[in-house]
């Protein structure tokens, strides 16, 4: 499954934008999509009509570890959505310190859910820690 990240150390450059018309366009030529929202900011869900008042998500909860598949939202483009969820500043940098520490906290559930989906899209302009990156350059995991 092909993996298209977006990023950029520099915000409002257009990332969320353009993801979500990249996933919208693969959805509509019959491909299966996960976009997962990497963006503290959480503005992705709009893109794809999640009401304002739906501020969970998948990033939010990932201290908690939480079952991916629980946190998806069938858009009505068809594009499966994994939307950050809203978090205070203060929670965002102690989570990237934590991923620091720990990046298998994402990468365990990614690679679980690796094989579901055709083609997978990462925004965000989160200045992830240096190991996230380099895990993600190993991507996708091996079998």
């Amino acid at each position: 499954m092909p993996l298209i990240a977006f990023a950029s150390p520099k915000g409002g450059v257009g990332k969320t934008t353009l993801a979500a018309n990249v996933a919208d366009a693969l959805c509509r030529s019959g491909r299966s999509v996960l976009l997962l929202d990497l963006d503290p900011q959480n503005a992705l869900r709009l893109h794809f009509g999640v009401p304002l008042h739906d501020t969970s998500g998948f990033m939010a909860d990932l201290p908690r570890r939480p079952d991916w598949r629980a946190q998806v939202r069938r858009t009505a483009s068809g594009v499966l959505l994994l939307p950050h969820g809203a978090m205070e500043l203060r929670a965002v940098l102690e989570q990237s310190l934590l991923l620091e520490r720990e990046p298998a906290l994402l990468a365990a559930p990614c690679a679980r859910c690796w094989p579901t989906r055709s083609f997978w899209c990462w925004p965000t302009c989160r200045p992830a820690p240096p190991r996230f990156w380099r895990w993600s350059r190993r991507w996708p995991p091996s079998s």
